[in-house]
């Protein structure tokens, strides 16, 4: 209570060093041979209680530490508030977000055709798909609001009469089987959901959506997703992706070895005429 502690793996350690600040945090930083949790039992030692944000953590991880942590005594409160988000001036469910769809060339197969696969395997089940990457695909529905990230914040429900999508979107979808709705209205279907049999990845469901899974469901822990299945249009457009970035590395490489000194304007237009 009296210490504030940030524990980072190796591929942050030298941006903690630039970004944090040591008069006021702690900064631990974890070998690659250690897990995460490993160095944080050993600098907080045992019998005490650490506060987790249900949202943020997934229910594998949190089964995890707890056992983990049970040799020393060390207990797990999940917090249903998250700390950062109440003091964050708009939260990620209130933001709408620019989505677009990638074309059938490259995708190889209708969102509509994979959740109509899904329909038929899992009859009268439902099926929590949690995961942003998994939902991305399943949709065809891309955005780069995010840096780096193609996938956006996002849930689905694929239930025996179909699937809807939680998301803040102005877009409008066609789809025989998809429906959406807003990020917030979430929650309320998912504990609306009542004697069935609910379908969820643990790995990637959250603490928090799965404690609201009611308890007159038979919850299951399976692995459904697809996204690793590649049909051959998609094998086809990473040939083409790994062409073009093999040939951007090439141009770049001829353009540094060379004695012509150029500006960052040079490499862009150099790349974007190839």
């Amino acid at each position: 209570k009296d210490n504030v502690y940030l524990f980072v793996d190796t591929r942050y350690h030298a941006q903690a060093d630039i970004e944090v600040r040591y008069d006021f945090i702690e900064i631990v930083k974890v070998p690659l041979d250690k897990y995460l949790y490993e160095a944080m039992f050993e600098v907080l030692g045992e019998n005490f209680v650490l506060g987790v944000p249900a949202k943020k953590i997934s229910k594998f991880l949190f089964d995890k530490f707890k056992k983990e942590g049970k040799p020393k005594n060390i207990k797990f409160k999940p917090l249903n508030e998250d700390g950062i988000e109440v003091c964050e001036s708009s939260f990620i469910s209130e933001k709408f977000f620019d989505i677009n769809e990638i074309p059938l060339e490259i995708s190889g197969k209708s969102a509509d055709d994979k959740i109509s696969e899904l329909l038929q395997q899992f009859q009268n089940s439902y099926l929590l798909v949690t995961d942003l990457t998994d939902i991305a695909y399943l949709t065809n529905l891309r955005s780069f609001d995010f840096p780096y990230s193609s996938s956006f914040p996002s849930k689905l429900i694929i239930s025996p009469s179909g699937a809807t999508m939680y998301v803040n979107s102005e877009r409008e979808f066609k789809s025989k089987f998809i429906k959406t709705k807003f990020f917030d209205e979430y929650y309320k279907d998912l504990k609306n959901i009542k004697n069935s049999d609910v379908l969820y990845q643990k790995k990637s469901i959250s603490l928090y959506d799965f404690s609201l899974i009611d308890k007159s469901n038979k919850k299951i822990d399976k692995d459904f997703s697809r996204k690793h299945i590649k049909n051959n249009s998609e094998i086809e457009h990473f040939k083409e992706c790994f062409y073009n970035t093999d040939r951007a590395l090439e141009i770049i490489e001829q353009m540094l070895s060379s004695d012509v000194e150029y500006s960052e304007f040079d490499y862009s237009r150099a790349l974007v005429d190839s």
